[in-house]
């Protein structure tokens, strides 16, 4: 479910899924969290999108439509992975079926998905990471199925996938993160091909994989990027704990589960916040 830090109280305020409560949370696998420019709430869960007021403590709910097929008063699916602010009063959702755009003053939604053959769709419908960049390019990591750019002025999608014979091409087609230096290059994690850095004016990816240094990434399997006030970069790994990479002496400290201070009380780190 959905938990609530109460800062008077210091305590936490739980919100579950229960059938008997319509104005509830409808799942209980919370996925993504944003708040947007309007300090809207949404909630993505496997069961649904939901709003959240914060005064009456209700949600309300965007679930699929099973007789409306790709209708635009019907989001494409029900499970959501990834949600991002596009600040015109619309929203990015990134779910298991398809990219939606949920456009919060006419209240519908407008569906991308994979069409196999149009090579300009998005290049997978499983969408499990979403970054916007200030230049309003969306950057969509899919699973398997690698990146696809959009462009709002261009009628497609521009892909970016794993090339066994391009050495400076993306090294796995499964994204889980994305996070943008002051550069405009874009940090990339996959899921078993370990660090990407793109740099977007050459479409050139430069790849750090765990390769047993301790000058390396503990994990290729990466679940969580943050670039912190210092422009350097932490790391959330599946099974490797937590790195830390110093942008300005490219090198890497590792932090561990263990029974110290500094330790981790687990190996895998799902979430990053500063």
């Amino acid at each position: 479910g959905l938990n609530r830090f109460e800062y008077k109280s210091q305590k936490f305020k739980r919100y579950k899924a229960d059938r008997k409560n319509s104005k509830g949370i409808k799942g209980n696998q919370v996925r993504a969290i944003l708040e947007d420019s309007k300090h809207n709430l949404w909630i993505g869960t496997d069961e649904a999108l939901e709003l959240f007021n914060p005064d009456t403590e209700t949600f309300t709910h965007f679930q699929k439509n099973a007789n409306s097929g790709a209708s635009p008063h019907s989001i494409i699916d029900n499970v959501i992975f990834a949600l991002a602010d596009n600040g015109d009063g619309s929203i990015w959702i990134g779910t298991e079926n398809g990219l939606d755009r949920y456009n919060t003053l006419t209240r519908t939604f407008t569906h991308f998905q994979n069409n196999s053959g149009n090579v300009n769709s998005i290049s997978n419908n499983s969408v499990n990471t979403i970054l916007l960049d200030p230049t309003g390019i969306l950057w969509v990591g899919t699973f398997a199925g690698g990146i696809s750019k959009y462009d709002k002025n261009l009628p497609r999608f521009e892909h970016y996938s794993k090339n066994i014979n391009d050495k400076n091409s993306l090294t796995h087609n499964i994204l889980t993160s994305f996070a943008e230096n002051e550069k405009g290059e874009i940090w990339i994690g996959t899921d078993g091909g370990g660090l990407n850095l793109l740099n977007k004016e050459q479409d050139r990816f430069i790849c750090y994989k765990k390769d047993g240094t301790p000058n390396s990434v503990s994990s290729n399997s990466i679940l969580e990027l943050l670039i912190d006030r210092d422009k350097n970069l932490w790391i959330g790994t599946y099974d490797g704990g937590l790195d830390f990479f110093d942008t300005k002496t490219r090198s890497f400290r590792h932090y561990r589960k263990g029974n110290g201070k500094s330790d981790l009380s687990n190996n895998s780190v799902f979430a990053l916040l500063e």
